[in-house]
């Protein structure tokens, strides 16, 4: 089975685990590719029943039932008409970030009996890695960068040790504010990762490229001004508010209001218009 070229199969991994969301059988099969063997077998893939509706198999422009028809089980494309399909595309599958983990400790040929649950879907111990002579803690930032579980897991971090806490590896790119963090030295999984047929792999050449650069490799594209973090925050948390709508200029307001509240709207431009276009580059409405 051939993946989406426009994807990876650690990138689309990653994505289910930030957005903490199920997907269908045919969604899964078709981004994983021959990965997903891999996924079910070491339960980094669970089972969880199955979904009413799926996106139309045929076109990928509406969503479907599963139906029965002459004794074969159909879905009704309203493009192609009646499409045979197994009942297994209907399946629902969840990342159990818990295996994920214990299958990125084993990739990076860390002790099992270092593994430790700090946080239950999103942060754990995997164990420690020796680096200039030193041992540091390696741990597993899971999740998107939703401001209430960030700031849990941070103190949870702080809270582990009183020693420079070493590798935090993540599920996410990390937000601007994390990399002036001196304390935790930030790495994004798909930065030295890569999910093949076979399992995970370490890329130990880009690994030690972030090890001796620290949690600021080099410049990207997200060394942004601050304020588009806090749009980024505000745009997450107001999305799924009954006021949010597809009117910008009051979604701008909206994220001033939401900025005043934590009292760091100073930080934003003066203009609306900046707010809008970033909103809408970086977080299209539905």
């Amino acid at each position: 089975m051939v993946t989406d070229p426009n994807t990876s199969p650690l990138r689309s991994l990653l994505g289910w685990i930030n957005a903490r969301s199920d997907l269908a059988d045919n969604e899964a099969r078709r981004e994983l590719g021959d990965a997903f063997e891999w996924a079910e077998a070491r339960s980094v893939l669970v089972p969880r029943g199955s979904f009413a509706r799926i996106l139309c198999p045929a076109c990928s422009g509406h969503a479907v039932r599963l139906e029965l028809h002459n004794g074969n089980h159909v879905v009704r494309c309203t493009e192609t008409g009646i499409q045979l399909v197994s009942a297994s595309a209907f399946d629902r599958w969840r990342v159990d970030v818990g295996s994920f983990a214990k299958d990125i400790s084993a990739a990076m040929a860390l002790p099992e009996t270092s593994f430790r649950t700090r946080r239950e879907g999103h942060l754990f111990e995997l164990g420690s890695l020796d680096h200039d002579g030193r041992d540091k803690a390696v741990f597993l930032l899971a999740g998107g960068w939703d401001t209430e579980i960030l700031e849990t897991s941070l103190n949870a971090l702080d809270n582990l040790s009183s020693r420079d806490t070493g590798l935090v590896l993540t599920t996410a790119k990390f937000p601007l504010s994390l990399r002036s963090d001196a304390k935790h030295r930030f790495i994004p999984l798909e930065e030295i990762m890569a999910l093949e047929e076979d399992g995970l792999k370490i890329d130990r050449l880009s690994l030690g490229k972030w090890l001796r650069a620290g949690h600021r490799p080099r410049p990207k594209r997200t060394d942004a001004p601050e304020w588009h973090e806090i749009v980024d925050r505000a745009v997450s948390s107001l999305k799924a508010a009954p006021s949010w709508g597809t009117v910008q200029t009051s979604n701008a307001r909206a994220i001033r209001s939401w900025a005043k509240d934590r009292k760091i709207d100073h930080k934003l431009p003066k203009s609306d218009r900046s707010i809008v276009r970033h909103f809408k580059a970086l977080n299209p409405i539905d």
